[in-house]
């Protein structure tokens, strides 16, 4: 199956998934990492990722699984980030 496809190529079935808690904490990791990057270039560039970052690591926090190694890891790695962007919550639940 060659990608990109157009959905009505597709020949097998597709489907969605909600979106996996690990999956958020990246999210929440990447935008702190924006934010902090992107602070004295693009204030306004920044603060959209910064408030993307605070939404997705209190949507982990609102619909947390169990805690494999794969969330640990995206956790902490969150916490990282965070904590170096100067954002307030994960540091006291994950570091």
């Amino acid at each position: 199956m060659p990608l990109p496809q157009l959905p009505e190529d597709a020949e097998a079935d597709r489907y969605l998934f909600p979106p996996s808690t690990a999956g958020t904490l990246n999210l929440a990791a990447v935008a702190a990492q924006c934010a902090r990057l992107w602070r004295h270039l693009d204030q306004a560039f920044s603060e959209v990722c910064r408030s993307a970052a605070v939404r997705a690591y209190e949507a982990a926090l609102r619909f947390p699984t169990s805690m494999p190694t794969i969330i640990l890891t995206a956790a902490a790695r969150t916490a990282i980030q965070m904590f170096l962007t100067n954002l307030p919550g994960p540091r006291q639940n994950f570091i």
